[in-house]
């Protein structure tokens, strides 16, 4: 460091015009603050600058006359600010790590030399919160001596929103010594019920560079406009300390503006653990000092997130895992471990081919992870606040990591918190150039099957950015894509990875952010209908052996084969084998797949066993033989004799029927890979009708048929309504029947969620089919309704209210003869205040239940009368 400069800024909105004496050393400046735009004021070493004020002078010392000082003004470059800079004593030298210097400066108030200032013990301190429209306080806090540093506090009463002003006084008796103000704003509660979250990181700083105040403002504009709704800038770390530094300002201004204007906020990238992802963990998990620590280092985190409103989340970790070499063994390690399996220890070195041990140390690596984010979750509970704890995984946690070497325990570290999403990036990283989303598909259905299980919001990353351009030139519709599909699959929200103002790949090209915008505007507008609506339980599902995962050190996901079933039968389900071991019944889907699978949990044979026995589908290419004790599982499933099949038109793909159980004689995975890879169209479609021989009678829920296997369809439903997203993964055109089953209800009317326009359905009963044809790498929202929409009918029973009363009213949904029409309608309330501006906090978006809408909320106690 061979320059650091102190500076202080004098507003030019205030300090324009007034005429100042500059004196340094032998030099005088005499002058006024230019109203127009000038250059450097003055320049010498030391300085006492008096300014002539209308309150008289206010004197400016720098009592080092070495120190180089010099003023310019700053408006040429866009900043209302005359800055003051004074050069640190190694000006054009070296400053090396732990040097210091001293920079004395003394500022007299125009004030000052006319009373005398109290002593600090002898002043008191008054803060209060007024309403500028009113002029009237609306909170008023008790007068304290000004040596209690303490924060002032209060929960505010039910405020009207909008800006307010925060008056703090320094009082000796009735006489103001000094004052400030900071203005403030009073925001809506979220309503989370109706809230769907699109997220995104609003970059504000970056390749060592911060935005000023006009590039953040006309940044979250653009932000909104492309559809987001919660947006991130800073930490909590930022906020946590005395002083807030100049980057936490830019986000500060960013996370308040962004709330003024309808946005929820959410802290990303965080360690809200002792636990990293790589370090030793010190002190132990287990330690009983662990806890202390762990509080000490996150309650100022915590303390900032129950004062920020509408704040989502805080992220407890980004993708974390844990490896053997990270967790010391201890003595409190040994007990704990001695609990959990009532056997010893035994070292990564030690295992050998030891199925029990080595299953033992993956689960201990998950259950070690879990105790201590635990600890975190309980902390935030005892200090309370409407937020909730975060978690997000990478593939690793969803299938494609290892097990005692290195653990990603997506089900059970989950349980601590209170979201839990995932990155999986098909045109960053892509695992496949012919089936684009084949990893992301495996990743999105197994974690939709841990967080039902959980019963937690989940959500997806989409990957914004054009980060390996031009030697991946991406298509403009692949955020698009990556978004739909998301929702497609059931996802609870959506986040966004990753858009920043500076740096070389880090946001989208122009055709692509357009893109986006146009399908996050679209998701934003439909939320409450998103929110309502859940993907159903497929009947269908494939297992992955979590088991075998832990004891082999891993287990390929059978992600090909994935594909192969949901574009030949239609929406299917993976669920890990430990959800089916928690699981009392899993008689609730008609069919299983297990795929090469040797070592599989013990409950869950024989919960297998059952289903097969009462009529449930099972489908295998190799019956598991061992449990994760290393035991033999010895399950009564044989194939002896039982006649082998050719699948038609595939004469090497042979398969075998005892009973329920279907014994397939080929890898299907490698089959479809192969085929898929290999360009073998044919094969592949040949692959994809068999699909269909092999799960004879098993009903379907929802299926895109298409020619080329490339159209993704997915159902989210509710009791009386429905919605099914279709997806189309092919760079060209491509057409398909939607066939849909099973819903709770007769539909007879739907509607295309982006044009609002009626879609052309076939009813069939309690299902319908739909054809569509979508343009390369696009989408359709399609609702599905038991009958037409008609007028809509507003009930406002009572109209004349006061602060503190319920503005309660009823909404419905007509029919053609004039009665309630049953379904799930999207609606857009307003409601106008007396002052012609519309109360966000009484209206919104939102959507009937049934047919109807009813709503109570309460009027502020500083609500304008009209």
């Amino acid at each position: 460091m061979s320059r650091i400069t102190t500076m202080m800024t004098l507003p030019t909105s205030i300090y324009a015009g007034m005429a100042f004496v500059a004196e340094q050393g032998e030099k005088r400046t005499e002058g006024v603050f230019p109203v127009e735009q000038g250059k450097r004021l003055f320049d010498g070493s030391g300085l006492k600058l008096t300014v002539e004020t209308p309150a008289g002078p206010l004197c400016i010392e720098v009592l080092d006359p070495s120190l180089h000082v010099w003023m310019q003004d700053l408006r040429p470059y866009g900043m209302d600010t005359f800055r003051l800079e004074i050069e640190a004593p190694f000006e054009g030298k070296l400053a090396s790590k732990g040097d210091t210097y001293e920079v004395p400066v003394l500022i007299s108030s125009p004030a000052a030399d006319r009373v005398p200032l109290p002593e600090p013990a002898a002043l008191s301190m008054q803060c209060e919160l007024l309403d500028p429209v009113t002029g009237k306080l609306v909170v008023t806090w008790p007068q304290r001596p000004a040596t209690d540093t303490s924060p002032f506090t209060a929960t505010l009463p039910d405020l009207r929103s909008g800006e307010y002003r925060l008056d703090v006084r320094a009082m000796d008796a009735d006489r103001i010594v000094s004052s400030t103000s900071a203005p403030c704003c009073i925001v809506d509660p979220l309503d989370r019920a109706d809230f769907f979250p699109v997220m995104t990181f609003l970059g504000e700083r970056g390749g060592g560079h911060d935005m000023d105040p006009r590039m953040t403002l006309a940044r979250l504009d653009d932000i909104i406009a492309h559809g987001f709704n919660a947006v991130t800038a800073g930490n909590a770390r930022t906020y946590a300390g005395a002083e807030v530094p100049h980057g936490g300002v830019i986000a500060n201004l960013a996370s308040t503006e962004a709330q003024r204007r309808g946005l929820a906020t959410f802290f990303e990238y965080h360690r809200l653990t002792l636990v990293t992802s790589s370090d030793p963990v010190t002190p132990c998990a287990y330690d009983p000092v662990h806890r202390e620590k762990l509080a000490e280092y996150i309650e100022p985190q915590l303390e900032v997130c129950r004062r920020v409103p509408r704040l989502l989340s805080i992220k407890i970790l980004d993708e974390p895992h844990l490896t053997p070499g990270q967790i010391d063994m201890c003595d409190h390690c040994k007990t704990r471990f001695q609990e959990l399996y009532g056997a010893e220890f035994v070292g990564r070195d030690e295992l050998g081919d030891d199925v029990a041990a080595r299953w033992r140390l993956a689960d201990f690596l998950g259950q070690y992870l879990r105790d201590a984010y635990a600890m975190t979750r309980e902390i935030k509970e005892q200090g309370g606040g409407d937020y909730d704890l975060l978690l997000t995984y990478c593939s690793p946690g969803l299938g494609y990591g290892r097990g005692f070497t290195s653990r990603e325990d997506t089900l059970n570290w989950s349980r601590e918190a209170g979201m839990m999403d995932f990155d999986i990036y098909p045109y960053f990283y892509p695992s496949s150039q012919k089936v684009r989303m084949v990893g992301c598909d495996f990743g999105l259905s197994i974690m939709r099957e841990y967080a039902r299980h959980l019963g937690k919001p989940w959500g997806f990353y989409v990957e914004l950015d054009d980060r390996n351009w031009p030697y991946q030139q991406n298509p403009p519709e692949a955020s698009s894509e990556c978004a739909w599909t998301a929702i497609a699959h059931g996802a609870n929200y959506l986040n966004s990875f990753i858009h920043t103002g500076f740096g070389t790949g880090t946001s989208a090209r122009p055709e692509r952010w357009e893109m986006a915008g146009e399908a996050f505007r679209a998701i934003r507008r439909i939320g409450p209908l998103l929110n309502r609506m859940r993907a159903p339980k497929a009947p269908l599902a494939m297992i992955y052996p979590m088991g075998q995962a832990k004891a082999h050190d891993g287990s390929r996901p059978a992600d090909y084969a994935l594909e192969c079933l949901r574009n030949g039968f239609g929406m299917s389900d993976v669920v890990c084998s430990e959800v089916l071991a928690e699981s009392e019944d899993i008689s609730d889907r008609a069919c299983y797949v297990l795929l090469g699978c040797e070592v599989l949990e013990r409950a869950v044979a024989d919960r297998l066993v059952a289903f097969c026995e009462g009529g449930g589908r099972l489908i295998l290419d190799r019956v598991p033989t061992t449990d994760t004790d290393g035991k033999p599982l010895d399950l009564p499933w044989s194939f002896e004799g039982a006649e082998v099949h050719t699948l038609p038109d595939l004469d090497d793909c042979t398969y075998q029927v005892s009973g329920s159980i279907t014994m397939l004689g080929f890898d299907l995975n490698a089959a479809y890979r192969e085929a898929i890879e290999g360009d073998q169209f044919e094969r592949a479609a040949a692959l994809r009708r068999a699909i269909g021989v092999l799960l004879e009678g098993v009903p379907t829920l929802c299926f895109a048929d298409d020619a080329a296997g490339q159209m993704e369809a997915g159902l989210r439903t509710r009791a009386d309504g429905a919605m099914v997203v279709a997806v189309n993964h092919l760079a060209d055109e491509n057409t398909a029947t939607l066939r849909l089953n099973g819903l709770d209800f007769e539909p007879s009317w739907a509607c295309d969620l982006s044009t609002m326009q009626p879609v052309r359905i076939k009813p069939e009963g309690n299902g319908c089919t739909i054809s569509i044809a979508l343009k390369g790498r696009h989408s359709q929202a399609i609702a599905l309704l038991p009958e037409a929409p008609g007028e809509i009918e507003v009930a406002l029973p009572q109209t004349a209210l006061k602060p503190g009363d319920r503005l309660s009213y009823g909404v419905r949904m007509l029919n053609a003869a004039g009665r309630r029409a049953r379904g799930v309608h999207l609606l857009e309330i307003d409601v106008t205040g007396p002052d012609g501006e519309v109360v966000t906090r009484f209206g919104g978006s939102t959507a009937t239940d049934g047919g109807e809408l009813r709503r109570a909320v309460a009027i502020p106690v500083n609500a304008l009368p009209g």
